[in-house]
């Protein structure tokens, strides 16, 4: 597989692994260790996926939200019988 290409289950292990460092409270250094994966490994997921979610977030919100001000200066003219 290409460097580049998106590893989704790798990437489901990683953010596991760091939800589990983040609920122990153990630095990461120790919690490496007893889990036996490589420090280098976990700071390169740690912000590979803290990317991938600043990018999610970026493209998940609205391009245009009206002002409260914008909404009050609406009219709405309807022309037809009542």
């Amino acid at each position: 597989m290409a460097r580049h290409e998106r590893d989704l289950k790798q990437e489901q292990i990683w953010r596991q692994r760091l939800d589990g460092q983040r609920a122990s409270g153990q630095t990461t250094r120790i919690y490496c260790e007893r889990h036996g994966f490589a420090e280098t490994a976990f700071h390169y997921w740690r912000r590979t996926t803290a990317k991938r979610d600043r990018v999610i977030q970026a493209v998940s919100r609205p391009a245009f939200v009206p002002s409260p001000s914008a909404l009050r200066s609406i009219l709405l003219v309807l022309d037809g019988p009542p």
